[in-house]
């Protein structure tokens, strides 16, 4: 403990400061590796001296970046899922509304005929949804 408070009265300083989000991203490494805030940042500043910041380093980077790309995803993720399961929706009732109106409109002993149209028609909108079509059936 003694060299520690030995180097940094010997040592110069540098203050740095980083925004919020870099900061608590620091904040969390360093608790993760059980060392002080100042430590990561000074083996980083070290490890970019020396060339050391490589390829043993990308996989920190990798993390960070894809947690940051899918902080700024996600809403648009969401509110896409959220506009495809409204126009699920839509299209169902409109499909089931359209075979409703044909019915009305078919003699009685003609209407099975409609309803077995309006089921194969639905199995291949299925079928197409799950990517099949009738050259790969």
């Amino acid at each position: 403990m003694r060299t520690n408070q030995k180097k940094s009265a010997e040592s110069p300083r540098i203050n740095v400061a980083f925004e919020v989000e870099a900061y608590e991203q620091i904040q969390l490494l360093a608790a993760k590796q059980h060392t002080s805030m100042s430590e990561v940042v000074r083996n980083w500043a070290l490890q970019g001296l020396s060339g050391d910041l490589n390829a043993d380093n990308i996989g920190l980077i990798t993390n960070i970046i894809r947690t940051q790309l899918q902080d700024v995803m996600r809403p648009s993720f969401e509110r896409l899922a959220s506009l495809s399961a409204k126009t699920c929706i839509q299209s169902g009732t409109a499909a089931y509304l359209s075979a409703e109106a044909i019915l009305k409109f078919v003699p009685a002993p003609r209407q099975q005929e409609v309803e077995e149209s309006y089921e194969l028609a639905r199995k291949k909108a299925i079928a197409y949804l799950k990517g099949r079509t009738n050259e790969e059936e």
